[in-house]
């Protein structure tokens, strides 16, 4: 997905500026799929939010590619308090290997506890039936985790993107672009606390 300055979605995205004084957590790991990250990072930044990428460590290696990517926060050096919202690219690998992690797992739940905003799509679902917040919930995903999903208490819908209370959740890449325009319009939400030791660089209104 083309989401730079050029692009129909990131000149609005730019202009409207709708994640101006939103820090948002991109939750990671190995095996991530470094254009996604890449897309994502540009959508939320270009809507003027503070994107941090997070993750068990402090350096990644995309499936794929040989070089690695720098984390901006270790798990064990952040907590979800200094975070308006959290998206989870979701790709395959790195989902195993964010299953797989404790550190990451309560990251996600303390989230949900907090009923803050979690955006996730392709096989990033998963990580939400590990906390246990996909029983009952109406969701969507990479089509092959249904079965899985419906057995986890799921109302899985074939649907580009589906939002259910705090959780939005997509079916893969070709979804990207319909995703970040209602992750942008859902993580606006105005709340009154922000998150500790914030300092926004936009105008009062725009928080």
């Amino acid at each position: 997905m083309r989401l730079d300055g050029e692009s129909g979605l990131g000149r609005a995205l730019e202009k409207f500026r709708p994640l101006c004084g939103k820090r948002v957590a991109l939750l990671e790991a190995n095996g991530l799929n470094l254009a996604r990250l890449d897309a994502l990072r540009s959508a939320f930044e270009l809507a003027g939010a503070e994107v941090v990428l997070v993750a068990p460590s402090s350096e990644l290696r995309p499936l794929g590619h040989d070089q690695l990517v720098r984390v901006d926060e270790r798990l064990h050096d952040t907590a979800p308090e200094v975070y308006h919202a959290l998206c989870i690219p979701g790709s395959a690998a790195a989902v195993v290997a964010l299953r797989n992690s404790a550190e990451a797992c309560d990251f996600v739940r303390r989230f949900a506890r907090a009923g803050k905003w979690i955006a996730t799509l392709d096989h990033g679902p998963l990580l939400l039936e590990d906390i246990g917040v996909t029983d009952g919930r109406t969701l969507t995903s990479d089509p092959s985790l249904r079965g899985e999903l419906e057995l986890a208490g799921a109302d899985w819908i074939s649907e580009a993107v589906i939002t259910d209370q705090q959780l939005i959740t997509a079916q893969g890449d070709e979804q990207l672009e319909a995703f970040v325009r209602i992750a942008s319009l859902s993580f606006q939400e105005k709340r009154t606390d922000p998150p500790p030791d914030y300092r926004a660089d936009c105008p009062p209104e725009y928080h």
